[in-house]
């Protein structure tokens, strides 16, 4: 999955697809690449700042969260921007959770509406 915008490089989708079909990692749900802001080609000093202003924002905030919840074997949600999932490991129990209010009558309560906003979350069930 790509988000509008994202610009992956050369050969980055091979190497997650790569990853994904090794052996050792058949079970594994989903991986994702390290997404940046690019700052090259600004047209102007306050194109720069802004974009290093939020690219310093996002891998302050954001790595370490990651980093930590990979120590502990749960990652809340993959980054949506740039990531690929692997359907032989979630099918079933993950994918049957996330499209459960897909098949009831009843609407959803808030907190269950919120839990299955974003198909990134099926990694977190």
């Amino acid at each position: 999955m790509l988000d509008i915008g994202t610009k992956p490089q050369d050969d980055s989708i091979r190497k997650l697809y790569k990853y994904m079909r090794q052996d050792q990692n058949k079970n594994c749900g989903g991986c994702c690449g390290e997404i940046e802001v690019d700052l090259k080609n600004n047209k102007n000093c306050f194109s720069y700042l802004l974009k290093a202003a939020q690219f310093y924002e996002y891998k302050l905030s954001h790595t370490p969260d990651k980093a930590c919840e990979s120590f502990f074997g749960f990652n809340s949600v993959l980054p949506g921007a740039y990531c690929l999932f692997n359907w032989e490991a979630i099918k079933g129990g993950p994918m049957d959770a996330f499209f459960k209010l897909v098949n009831r009558k009843e609407p959803p309560s808030c907190s269950e509406a919120n839990e299955y906003l974003a198909e990134d979350r099926v990694m977190c069930m």
